[in-house]
């Protein structure tokens, strides 16, 4: 019983650490696959709690608890983890779009440009049946309008267009002033890259800055440069 103890207490305390390791970091992806990964930390952490929990009664309640109990608690655990976890990336997505000002944390600050891609996606009219607007759509019409300065969007570089060329500029500018902020942040400088080559078709500048980065400490921003120039050389040579 005392192995038991110390395994599920080492289990959910690695669940735990990783899950503060994910939100402070925030993996590069967009929301969809942010809450796929959160949604199956939190089946994860919930096992360990289920199986903690388990222990415990064993201990103090009854012996014969079995492999049922778990499994229903488990699910229990599970469902409303996923729930908090898909309310906490939506929050801090939120948040990210809803503020002009900067956090101390880099690593949320470069999905402040996922953030206002997704929430433009979801600025389509309600349909004729709904009575009232939803909170997304308006969220989404206000973005819309105050874009530039959510992005801290240079006065000399204000322009009265919302198409998706001038957003890409935009978004190029507020990651040009992330690279500024946080000029050791390898991170943000391969996605300043990838953005250069990918959104705007400024291959030179991109390809520089992914050079840059091959030779870098931070072994997988290496790694990841390499596979994208690997990537945009086998496409040059396609074509």
């Amino acid at each position: 019983m005392t192995l038991a103890w110390i395994s599920a207490f080492i289990s959910f305390g690695f669940c735990l650490a990783r899950g503060f390791y994910f939100f402070r970091r925030f993996p590069l992806y967009n929301i969809r696959a942010l809450k796929h990964e959160g949604s199956l930390l939190a089946l994860s952490t919930a096992q360990s709690l289920a199986y903690l929990v388990q222990i415990i009664l064993r201990v103090t309640y009854d012996e014969n608890i079995d492999s049922n109990f778990a499994i229903i608690t488990w699910a229990i655990f599970g469902i409303f983890g996923i729930w908090i976890i898909n309310q906490r990336i939506q929050g801090v997505f939120l948040k990210l779009v809803t503020t002009t000002k900067s956090c101390m944390n880099p690593n949320l600050m470069i999905h402040k440009v996922f953030a206002v891609k997704d929430f433009l996606k979801k600025s389509k009219l309600p349909g004729h049946k709904s009575q009232n607007y939803s909170f997304t759509y308006l969220i989404s019409q206000t973005l819309a309008i105050h874009i530039r300065d959510v992005l801290n969007v240079k006065e000399k570089d204000r322009k009265e267009n919302n198409d998706l060329n001038f957003l890409n500029k935009y978004f190029v500018g507020y990651l040009e002033s992330l690279v500024e902020a946080f000029p050791k942040n390898n991170q943000i400088r391969l996605i300043f890259g990838w953005f250069y080559i990918r959104k705007m078709g400024l291959y030179g500048p991109g390809i520089r800055i992914l050079n840059s980065l091959i030779n870098s400490n931070h072994k997988s921003t290496a790694f990841n440069a390499s596979l994208l120039i690997y990537q945009l050389e086998e496409e040059l040579l396609a074509n």
